[in-house]
């Protein structure tokens, strides 16, 4: 008998533990419910301050793809003050660029990107736009371009050696929805190729497309080559008699680590073309230093990760490496050697696509680091050029230098009310 007493008690016991804190979480649930009220009150408070915030005329607001001052925006910025338009400009910034913001003109306004509500009041107050990326945050916080806002996009990788966006075959539903409400957005699109406008123009036949150039490659046809090229050296410690490979990889998640032998190449690179050798690597945050380099402690490379101006880098660059990045197409402008290194090449032309196949493309191509030594050091430099003019040719690239000119243009245009958005 008193054994059943036990286990009602205990019975009991338990119910009555269960009731006990059952009743303290619906309290803290309830207190949750009420905070999260009070918070999505603001919230709802703050997107209606946002709605009716004037637009400032002239006010320019620029996001570039680089942390820091670099990339088109920094272009299209610099033309901004040549004209001394008398517009107010100002620039995203994320933490990265932190301790180089003495290289902004002080002309330019710095927002940080991890201040979201100074953002958002930005977007909300500025007559025009320019973004390099999508604007993900903004959107996710209810921003949608107003009537009078005029929003223009440079995306970058458009017409990379890899597939972009829509036309990814890993793209996900979820994203690829984010990414059209977007862009839906943009009123003009500017482009720097016929395969890019056709793109845009099938995708978004509503937008304007500025087929302009890309305004960052107007650094490739100023006369002032060596004045960039020292002031590269300059900031990354390089002697003024060695010379300069850059390895940028395209950002990505890889299975297998991609590995460059920093050794061999440097080996390879003196043997054909002479002179002592540095290798600047451009690191992504996608994937961590050991994923895409060997060596020994006595060949190290140097980091260029943060280094806010991709064009500055590629200018100074003797020689390029890469993969499937953008970037390397734009390199073709200098006329100089590159290389591409793609052990995972059948892996990410499955799973994402490519828009030109590695053969088709004028650079000697290698899967291994065997066949990347043996292509640096077999390198025909006559023939490279002929493929790179006839690849350039043949895909209508149409940077000239005045890119960031007609850009500037078209928005002085727009908001002077000479020309329409479509």
């Amino acid at each position: 008998m008193s054994k059943l007493w036990d286990s009602i008690r205990c019975g009991l016991f338990s119910i009555r533990g269960i009731d006990k804190w059952h009743r303290e979480w619906s309290i803290c649930f309830l207190r949750f419910k009420q905070r999260r009220k009070v918070s999505d009150a603001a919230d709802q408070r703050f997107q209606q301050y946002l709605e009716h915030l004037q637009i400032r005329k002239g006010k320019i607001l620029f996001r570039s793809e680089m942390p820091g001052y670099g990339g088109d925006a920094k272009s299209i910025t610099e033309e901004i003050l040549r004209r001394n338009l008398p517009w107010k400009l100002v620039w995203v910034v994320r933490k990265q660029a932190w301790d180089s913001l003495d290289e902004f003109p002080k002309e330019v306004r710095l927002v940080g990107m991890d201040d979201v509500d100074e953002l958002l009041s930005e977007y909300a107050s500025s007559q025009v736009w320019i973004d390099e990326v999508q604007r993900e945050l903004p959107l996710s916080r209810g921003i949608r371009k107003k009537t009078d806002q005029l929003y223009v996009q440079i995306l970058n990788g458009v017409d990379g050696v890899g597939r972009w966006g829509f036309e990814r075959k890993d793209v996900k539903e979820n994203k690829w929805r984010r990414m059209r409400e977007d862009l839906d957005q943009v009123d003009c699109f500017i482009s720097h190729s016929v395969p890019e406008s056709n793109m845009y123009r099938r995708l978004f036949g509503h937008a304007y497309v500025g087929e302009f150039g890309r305004p960052r490659n107007d650094l490739f046809f100023r006369k002032d080559a060596v004045s960039v090229r020292h002031k590269v050296y300059e900031k990354l410690g390089i002697p003024d008699n060695s010379k300069l490979l850059l390895y940028d990889p395209e950002p990505r998640e890889v299975k297998t680590p991609v590995r460059l032998s920093i050794e061999l190449v440097k080996e390879a690179l003196e043997k054909r073309f002479g002179g002592k050798w540095e290798i600047a690597v451009k690191k992504h945050t996608k994937r961590g230093a050991s994923q895409f380099y060997t060596g020994r402690q006595n060949h190290e490379f140097i980091d260029v990760a943060t280094y806010a101006d991709r064009a500055e880098l590629l200018m100074a660059a003797d020689a390029m490496i890469s993969d499937y990045s953008a970037s390397l197409l734009d390199y073709l402008h200098t006329g100089r050697p590159a290389f591409v290194y793609a052990p995972d090449y059948v892996e990410y032309k499955k799973k994402r696509g490519l828009n030109w196949s590695l053969e088709d493309m004028p650079f000697p191509a290698a899967s291994d680091t065997g066949m990347l030594i043996q292509n640096i050091e077999n390198f025909d430099e006559k023939a490279f050029h002929k493929r790179a003019a006839t690849f350039l040719a043949e895909n209508g690239r149409v940077d000239d230098g005045r890119a960031a000119k007609r850009t500037v243009d078209l928005i002085e245009n727009i908001l002077d009310g000479k020309e329409t958005r479509a």
